[in-house]
């Protein structure tokens, strides 16, 4: 999975601002392709937007789980948001596929089943990731 993510920490927590933090921050960023490394991450990229206080990545991870920890070897206290992206060819492709659903009916006037759309569940079926056990 591909994930866009963004850092963002406050002013008053800023290494450039507090100096005594440089050297851990530093430590753990030069450790971070080690840790790609281990956890099988692909980094296309890792950006700082100083003066800003934000940081920007694109990050490939087979699990939400690598990448929180991948992002928590940086010794520096802040916001995390993170969103999941694709290539724009698999936005046309789910288009096309969502396209060619609609469009396509029954002899009998109704919505075809159609072929499932890659990543959506298809109806009766559980969210991905969601379990299908019974309720009791």
């Amino acid at each position: 999975m591909l994930f866009h993510v963004t850092m963002t920490h406050t002013p008053d927590n800023c290494p450039g601002h507090n100096k005594e933090q440089m050297p851990a921050v530093l430590a753990s960023l030069e450790k971070l392709g080690g840790v790609a490394a281990e956890l099988n991450l692909k980094v296309h990229f890792l950006l700082w937007g100083a003066p800003e206080h934000v940081a920007y990545g694109l990050i490939e991870a087979d699990s939400p789980g690598k990448l929180a920890r991948y992002i928590l070897a940086i010794d520096l206290k802040q916001d995390v948001k993170v969103t999941p992206v694709q290539h724009m060819d698999a936005v046309i492709a789910m288009g096309k596929a969502i396209m060619s659903q609609s469009q396509g009916t029954s002899s009998e006037g109704s919505p075809s089943q159609g072929t499932p759309t890659p990543g959506y569940p298809t109806q009766g079926s559980p969210p991905p990731g969601q379990s299908s056990f019974p309720q009791s």
